[in-house]
């Protein structure tokens, strides 16, 4: 399932965005079953006026459809979202992750009648394009932040190694702005400052770093927030001067791209 939220001129093209105007009212919907003519042309004629011809949504489903609208609607970038397929659903679309969260998902039952919602933990991600639509290093880019995505959820202790990740990919947008690839790029992949944003607040906070299992819950750590943090987190680094100055330059940064790349 997915979501579409429009997106700005600089991104590239999406894919097609996931028809969910008819799933109103009681929130459950079944098509109107349609009576074909005698001529195949009609019956494929009917089939192309009603895309969910037969289409029978569960109200499980809708909900957490419902869930996940309200889950994205927050993000400060806009495209097309959807849940992370299964191994078995083959596409052509690059990809690239946002965040994970806990889903209620339907599920049927036995009887093959029934659903209940069941939670289980899954990835957001934010569909670019077709793969044949992107350069090398455009793809390069996708796995690098892949890779740093990966690595933040890994574990608290690999915080740090997640903010490295995620720095020398704005970094290397940010060495392209003389052209606007750079912006292009950072817009492209906004959650880029979204997941450097979340990985130094993990570091820098204990507590929170204690009980990081990969889900986010909480309000977005903002720039200001940052910088009061890596105040006392400096204190922590006295013998590694460099890290500090390292965490100093990171929340500059992300200063800095969100006041003229991304505002």
């Amino acid at each position: 399932c997915g979501l579409h939220v429009p997106t700005p001129p600089l991104v590239m093209p999406a894919a097609p965005p996931l028809l969910l105007n008819r799933l109103r009212g009681d929130r459950s919907y079944t098509a109107p079953k349609y009576e074909p003519e005698n001529t195949t042309t009609d019956y494929f004629q009917g089939l192309r006026d009603d895309v969910v011809w037969r289409l029978s949504v569960p109200p499980e489903g809708q909900s957490a459809l419902l869930e996940l609208q309200e889950r994205v609607s927050r993000y400060p970038f806009r495209g097309l979202f959807v849940l992370a397929p299964t191994a078995s659903q083959n596409h052509s679309f690059v990809t690239s992750p946002v965040e994970r969260i806990a889903i209620s998902q339907p599920q049927l039952l036995s009887d093959r009648r029934r659903w209940q919602l069941k939670e289980r933990r899954v990835d957001v991600l934010r569909v670019h394009g077709k793969v044949q639509d992107f350069t090398p290093d455009e793809l390069g880019d996708v796995a690098r932040l892949t890779y740093a995505y990966a690595t933040f959820l890994a574990g608290a202790s690999n915080a740090m190694r997640a903010v490295r990740a995620l720095m020398d990919l704005v970094n290397r947008s940010l060495e392209k702005q003389g052209d606007f690839r750079g912006q292009v790029a950072l817009m492209r992949m906004p959650q880029t400052l979204f997941l450097l944003k979340r990985a130094l607040g993990v570091l820098m906070q204990p507590q929170l770093a204690a009980g990081w299992k990969g889900v986010w819950e909480g309000p977005e750590p903002s720039t200001d927030d940052l910088e009061v943090l890596s105040g006392p987190y400096g204190k922590t680094l006295q013998d590694e001067p460099w890290l500090k100055d390292f965490i100093v330059h990171a929340v500059f940064v992300i200063g800095v791209v969100d006041k003229h790349l991304l505002a």
